[in-house]
């Protein structure tokens, strides 16, 4: 199996729910998952409530119950512990999203949240939760509905941007991102994979 072949697996288990692709997409999922938590930083409820120092940057939010991924998803925020309370805050309401989580368990208590990276600037932080919402989309466990944020801009400021998941090494697989402008005059391309700006968040 050739590494484009190979792409298009990862691809049909991000995108599709194939039974046949059950078991790998757990495997890739997880994988990932525990990757993460190895190399981020974890943060509980407990400490939420307690930390009053303003951070900037993406996060991850995922359930966790019985050592089993429930659902994740993928976020930014000028002010991630601000954020993160939200969130928690959020589960009692009747808004769909919330409402979607605490049927599937969520709490206070299996709620936790992984810092990606922090960053302050803001067109950066949304070109990275791409990066993160594209590396942990699942048809399974990801909540995120957008894979771009319509504030996503350009380095001419055009705000009419698309994404899409490649792999352009026909040796080895690398997950490439590709964020385009879509306004006729500039139609810039931004590969997230090598962008300066993302090069220490790369997976």
């Amino acid at each position: 199996m050739n590494a484009q072949e190979k792409f298009n697996i990862i691809k049909d288990v991000k995108t599709k729910l194939k039974q046949e692709l059950i078991r790998l997409h757990e495997a890739y999922y997880y994988k990932i998952i525990n990757y993460l938590k190895g190399l981020k930083i974890c943060i509980d409820y407990n400490l939420i409530k307690k930390e009053k120092t303003v951070f900037s940057g993406v996060y991850l939010m995922y359930c966790e119950i019985d050592n089993e991924i429930i659902f994740t998803y993928v976020g930014e925020s000028i002010d991630l512990f601000k954020r993160f309370r939200q969130h928690v805050a959020n589960l009692n309401t009747t808004k769909k999203k919330y409402k979607k989580m605490r049927s599937l368990g969520a709490s206070e208590k299996n709620i936790k949240f992984l810092i990606l990276t922090f960053e302050s600037d803001q067109n950066k932080r949304l070109l990275l939760e791409t990066y993160y919402i594209y590396i942990l989309r699942s048809k399974i466990y990801n909540l995120n509905t957008k894979l771009l944020s319509k504030k996503a801009k350009c380095d001419q400021n055009h705000g009419n941007m698309t994404s899409k998941l490649l792999n352009v090494n026909k040796l080895s697989i690398k997950l490439n991102v590709f964020v385009k402008c879509r306004n006729k005059l500039c139609k810039q391309i931004i590969n997230l994979y090598d962008f300066n700006g993302l090069l220490y968040n790369r997976i």
